[in-house]
């Protein structure tokens, strides 16, 4: 699995991610772990609309930043970003 960046904003304060993704995504696993600092914070998987769901919250994450997490997923993963790199 490789990282991808991604970076969220929030308060004026920027976040820098580390993002793995599972190309073959099934009901056992999430498709996404998000990574700060080296440490797995979070996992999502998408529904039939793309639209990402939180699995788990490992590293107690506030909700503001999830949200922003999961709205670049979004739009990363609906043009097929990560499965073209």
């Amino acid at each position: 699995m490789s990282l991808h960046p991604i970076s969220v904003t929030l308060d004026n304060i920027t976040y820098r991610f580390e993002v793995g993704e599972y190309p073959h995504h099934d009901e056992m696993r999430c498709k996404f772990s998000v990574y700060y600092q080296g440490k797995l914070m979070a996992t999502f998987a998408p529904d039939r609309n793309h639209i990402l769901h939180l699995c788990q919250n490992y590293g107690n994450m506030k909700e503001p930043i999830l949200h922003l997490v999961a709205d670049q997923l979004e739009a990363l993963h609906h043009y097929g970003f990560f499965e073209q790199q």
